[in-house]
């Protein structure tokens, strides 16, 4: 076995991709609807990021008026092919990301259209480009083509990795640009090796890649020139400062085409004061643990007794290990210096990840909704290398650790899939009522919200989409149209400036009407209503 992986790793890399294909492929056949910030994606996708906040903030046509739903639809239609340059420029106006992957979700979403499945596709194909870079990656580190494919398998099951194919967001895209990143780095800094304009070049189209898709990918470029410093700087200065170079020649790429990143970041600054502000309690932090230690538990296991389990082992091992350097740190130095651990450059490249993310966003630094499995992408691929390269302080039976490792992380992906499968094949009859209405009344049209319903609705089913206050204030505007003998449904979501007086408020106000409300489950997030005159 050992001589069919060092001889053909690639019919196994081959394998692990039509693995990971065939995971992703099930998850992405049942996808029902659009989350939150996928229907923010495909706004940006769709260069109507801009036209959608008028709508929003300034409660422009259609907002307010019974419209066909097919008039919502068109903020979901490309009008404006190939405008790279005005999807830069609304993103970095009205959201906080580059817009890299957006460009590339405009041009999948030309051929496709949008559905569920848009993005999630465009993901696979990434996905697919990732796993073999990773092998080339973790080849170059750990010198040994099965621990590189084991590397490879505990990342692609990971059901962390799972969760974030699934999603029309920028995170898979980033993974493969961290990925990309580390390995041109690395063989760029083999001082060994004569130096190639090709090999700075792939560096300097690396870290373009990763600045245009997110702006946590300067933790990895600080975490990597730390790397280069250490191996470079001793031995070769030049190299060393002509790395330097390359990444400052990257950002510098990257301010030319995206020259209003600033303005994302002021965007993003006065966001979290405002939630520190808002929202932040005692709880919010507990909240935060919670959160940081399901997202990193989940990269290897999945459910909750078994995240808690992993949760004890990963916080007893750093403290042991802390305990121990504490205890004799001139002996843990001189041993750290002298064990010889494969890959250790990518083990404590997660180290530094982890520590930052987690840091700013326990200090409150980082939104309350960072610390999801798809946020940590720029970090999993490394966090793949821990027991293969750990593992080498096992004098005994070490290959087999390796593996079970390997089986128990397979067996949560798996079972990722098959619970994720069933959940979505769970329609209630709040999609069933929905689709059957002739009437709809919406009192939130926030950007992540309504465009979840509204893409799936009949073209022909009218629709009056406001906010709560609007509702209230202007019922006799729609309230006719809902006391005919159509069918009417209420759909209702608490987030935002909504609240569930305000739900009331309008529940009641149909109530006087002699409207019966009668609640029908909820879809996209939000609660659905069937509507039926009292006779």
């Amino acid at each position: 076995m050992s001589k069919l992986f060092s001889r053909h790793p690639f019919i196994f890399v081959f394998c692990i991709i039509l693995l990971g294909l065939l995971l992703r492929g099930i998850e992405i056949a049942h996808k029902q609807t659009l989350s939150h910030d996928e229907s923010i994606s495909y706004l940006s996708a769709t260069v109507n990021q801009g036209a959608y906040q008028k709508v929003q903030e300034d409660h422009a046509y259609p907002f307010g008026v019974w419209v066909p739903a097919s008039e919502w639809k068109q903020l979901l239609a490309i009008q404006e092919p190939f405008a790279f340059a005005k999807i830069g420029r609304e993103l970095a106006q009205f959201d906080i990301h580059p817009p890299l992957y957006f460009w590339l979700l405009h041009l999948w979403t030309l051929i496709f259209g949008v559905h569920p499945w848009t993005g999630p596709t465009l993901n696979v194909v990434v996905f697919s480009g990732s796993v073999a870079a990773l092998f080339a990656l973790a080849k170059l580190l750990l010198k040994n083509n099965r621990e590189a494919l084991m590397v490879c398998l505990i990342w692609t099951v990971s059901p962390a990795v799972l969760d974030i194919t699934v999603e029309a967001r920028q995170y898979e895209l980033l993974g493969f640009c961290t990925i990309f990143f580390a390995w041109s780095m690395l063989r760029y800094a083999n001082s060994s090796l004569p130096h190639s304009w090709l090999k700075w070049g792939w560096l300097i189209v690396s870290v373009l890649l990763g600045a245009l898709t997110h702006y946590h990918f300067a933790l990895v470029v600080v975490g990597m020139l730390f790397i280069l410093f250490v191996q470079l700087l001793p031995v070769n200065r030049s190299r060393f400062f002509s790395g330097l170079v390359g990444v400052g020649v990257g950002y510098l790429i990257f301010f030319v085409l995206h020259p209003q990143f600033y303005l994302s970041l002021q965007q993003l600054a006065s966001r979290q004061g405002e939630e520190v502000q808002r929202y932040w309690t005692w709880l919010d932090f507990l909240r935060r643990v919670y959160a940081t230690g399901y997202a990193y538990t989940r990269f290897w296991v999945n459910g909750d007794i078994l995240q808690v389990a992993v949760f004890c082992l990963l916080v007893s091992s750093a403290i042991w290990m802390i305990w121990k350097f504490l205890r004799n740190p001139k002996r843990s130095i001189y041993w750290m210096r002298q064990a010889h651990i494969p890959g250790i450059e990518a083990v404590c490249l997660f180290l530094w990840i982890a520590a930052v993310t987690i840091f700013l966003y326990l200090t409150l630094l980082s939104p309350g909704n960072a610390m999801t499995t798809r946020h940590m992408s720029l970090a999993w691929p490394f966090f793949a290398f821990v027991p293969v390269s750990l593992l080498h302080l096992v004098k005994r039976r070490r290959e087999w650790w390796q593996w079970a490792v390997v089986l128990v992380v397979m067996l949560s992906g798996l079972a990722t899939v098959y619970f994720d499968d069933v959940r979505n094949q769970q329609v209630g009859t709040a999609v069933t009522i929905l689709q059957s209405a002739d009437y709809i009344v919406v009192d939130n049209v926030h950007r992540g919200i309504f465009p979840r319903i509204f893409w799936q609705i009949p073209d022909e089913t009218l629709i009056y989409a406001a906010d709560q206050s609007h509702l209230t204030a202007f019922s006799g505007e729609w309230m006719p149209f809902i006391q005919s003998d159509a069918t009417a449904s209420y759909v209702s979501n608490l987030s935002y400036t909504n609240s569930a007086d305000g739900q009331d408020r309008i529940i009641s106000l149909l109530s006087s009407e002699k409207v019966a409300v009668d609640g029908r489950g909820q879809y996209a997030g939000s609660f659905v209503y069937q509507l039926r005159v009292g006779k």
